[in-house]
């Protein structure tokens, strides 16, 4: 979580004293909410990404004498 997010959620976070809320309100679970449903995205995105990357490195090295992880050309 960005330290942005932490500043929007940390009113919900204190009690009215400003004292530690033991009990999560119906904004802060929403917020986390949403949090939770970015970071999925983000993850499927960069799952994607991945895939798309690795086809393209297994393209790229087929003719090569390299491992998807190493660099080198067929000598």
């Amino acid at each position: 979580m960005n330290s942005k997010k932490i500043a929007q959620l940390l009113p919900c976070m204190r009690d009215a004293d400003g004292g530690p809320n033991e009990s999560a309100t119906p904004r802060l679970v929403e917020e986390l909410v949403a949090e939770r449903q970015r970071i999925d995205r983000l993850i499927a995105d960069l799952a994607l990404t991945r895939e798309v990357l690795d086809e393209a490195i297994e393209t790229a090295s087929a003719g090569l004498s390299v491992s998807p992880s190493g660099i080198g050309a067929k000598g």
